[in-house]
């Protein structure tokens, strides 16, 4: 697991956690594209606790750019640089935290629909 945080004046404001791993093992073979080869498999975008003011203010200065989405520019860059086929995310249904934020009642950011 390897992990990219996103700084603002010296502090963490966002975080992404990614792995490296072969597109079969995380789709299965039942998938009709029958995706092969390494790929970045995107598992977590994380924003830093109280940290809402330097959010907005980063997003304000990359001219209204959402932090998370610098994330993932880094993550189709590092997929560029390692010559990897395009990034994968886990679905937020899926993932192992999905259950317990909606618990919570938090709120989460969901790529899954458009």
């Amino acid at each position: 697991m390897r992990d990219i945080a996103l700084h603002w004046h010296g502090t963490i404001v966002m975080s992404m956690a990614f792995s490296v791993l072969d597109a079969s093992v995380v789709i299965g073979r039942r998938d009709p594209q029958h995706l092969t080869g390494p790929r970045i498999v995107i598992g977590a975008l994380r924003g830093s606790r109280g940290e809402g003011p330097a959010l907005r203010a980063l997003s304000h200065a990359s001219q209204r750019l959402r932090p998370s989405a610098l994330l993932v520019l880094a993550a189709q860059a590092l997929t560029a640089t390692w010559n990897l086929a395009p990034p994968l995310a886990v679905m937020g249904a899926s993932h192992v935290s999905a259950r317990l934020a909606s618990i919570r009642g938090e709120r989460a950011m969901n790529y899954d629909t458009t």
